[in-house]
């Protein structure tokens, strides 16, 4: 990782490393998975419950944060797909 001086060049701020900010694009928390998915984010939440948890997308819980992958929101907008394909 690279550690800027007080007084650092600028040339030193196009050196940062992106590439984790990048890999991780695709995690996103409830808030930006309901935006993806044009739900409420209490809609989402309702999915979460126990009895409701079947019927929602995938997610994980990582310190206490309940996170989700785009694939996963992905492959469950595409498993109900509704109509001849």
């Amino acid at each position: 990782m690279v550690t800027l001086e007080p007084n650092h060049n600028t040339d030193d701020v196009n050196k940062l490393p992106t590439a984790p900010l990048l890999a991780r694009s695709d995690i996103m928390r409830p808030k930006s998975a309901a935006m993806y998915l044009n739900m409420s984010l209490s809609r989402l939440a309702k999915l979460r419950m126990a009895s409701e948890r079947a019927n929602g997308p995938r997610f994980f819980k990582v310190a206490g944060c309940v996170l989700y992958r785009r694939d996963d929101l992905d492959a469950w907008v595409n498993a109900h797909a509704v109509g001849v394909v």
